[in-house]
């Protein structure tokens, strides 16, 4: 009977009801059960439904509208009537849900409680060692601070104390090392940077020995030239004495060749025999005297032409010594304190071409004679 029962509701059943028992995992038979009570809207449904499709869609008449009409509200009674039978199904369940939680939580609840009992003395232990390693890695962190070691991922609290103490010994001996690394690099550091200083004093002081010496040098020049000026000053006033001696000589003879030409006027019947003689004598004398002046005006511009031909030699100096001048004159050029780091890197590169320049000169200068 039972199995007569069970086929007549599958008939009832339609497929796409008993597509949804087949997902469910509830009990077959409590599935079918809840399916039953639907089963009479979906077959109303599908009876609605196939009425529908008798209806023209693509061009109703006012029949065809009034009938759609009829089929729309009888649907909407079925949604409504199969939404009354869920709403009393899902109170059912939900009495069945309420007593179902109740029950469970009376055992739940009892359970809970005799379970924190037992938590409360099973962790107990548990605290008392947590804080016993807490405490221990606190202290051994202590101990690691002093040697700058990161414990972030140290098992302090899990290691034996032969283990943290070849490990405190390790950290230990390597911060010894580090920092006796730090002290030599301090220490060279230092050393370099008063070596450097040095260095610094070392090529102001050469700069400022050179300066001192061009300077000397200049001074010694200056008075070699106001020593050949006032030797060119001595002999021009000589040559002018000479010459105004000369000239007096000169002046006297004419004097004299005045008072013997009016002697010579006066008595001219007593020295005109005479006159030729002493007029012979005077040509002579003053042939010696105008030759004598000529000498001494040639020594003069011969001393002057020697005088100009000196300097000239001078100026025209031989090339190596022309080279040794514009070596020291190079050598001479210092570079500004300059401040920007643009200008002092002009200041180096020019510092440098003035190296290549001195070595250059250097080199080729060997080659002149």
């Amino acid at each position: 009977m039972k199995q007569t029962e069970e086929i007549e509701l599958i008939e009832v059943l339609q497929p796409e009801l008993l597509a949804i028992i087949e997902t469910s995992t509830i009990v077959r038979t409590k599935a079918e059960e809840h399916a039953a009570a639907f089963a009479p809207f979906m077959k109303r449904y599908i009876i609605l439904s196939d009425e529908l499709k008798a209806v023209n869609k693509e061009n109703p008449s006012l029949e065809d509208a009034e009938k759609a009409r009829d089929i729309r509200l009888k649907m909407v009674k079925v949604r409504t009537g199969s939404g009354d039978v869920k709403d009393v199904r899902k109170e059912i369940i939900k009495a069945e849900d309420g007593l179902i939680m109740g029950l469970y939580n009376v055992v739940k609840n009892s359970c809970v409680l005799t379970e924190s009992e037992a938590l409360e003395i099973e962790k107990h232990r548990e605290r008392i060692e947590a804080e016993r390693k807490a405490e221990l890695s606190a202290s051994r962190i202590e101990l690691l601070l002093p040697f700058e070691v990161n414990t972030t991922y140290l098992p302090l609290a899990e290691m034996t104390e032969e283990q943290f103490q070849i490990i405190l010994s390790s950290e230990k001996e390597k911060f010894e090392a580090v920092k006796e690394s730090r002290r030599l690099a301090e220490i060279k550091r230092v050393a370099d940077e008063k070596e450097s200083e040095d260095n610094r004093l070392a090529e102001i002081a050469k700069q400022e020995a050179e300066r001192e010496r061009i300077r000397l040098e200049n001074i010694e020049l200056k008075k070699q030239a106001d020593a050949k000026e006032l030797e060119l000053q001595a002999e021009r006033k000589k040559a002018e004495a000479e010459r105004l001696k000369l000239q007096a000589e000169n002046e006297k003879i004419q004097a004299e060749d005045a008072r013997l030409a009016k002697l010579q006027a006066d008595k001219i019947a007593e020295i005109e025999a005479k006159n030729a003689q002493i007029a012979k004598e005077l040509k002579a004398k003053q042939n010696a005297i105008d030759l004598a002046h000529e000498q001494e005006k040639r020594r003069i511009e011969d001393e002057e032409n020697d005088r100009k031909a000196k300097e000239k030699a001078a100026l025209l100096a031989p090339d190596k010594e022309k080279v040794r001048v514009l070596f020291d004159t190079i050598k001479s050029i210092q570079i500004p304190e300059f401040k920007s780091t643009e200008a002092i890197e002009l200041g180096i590169r020019v510092k440098e071409a003035l190296e290549i320049v001195k070595k250059l000169i250097i080199e080729d200068s060997k080659k002149l004679v």
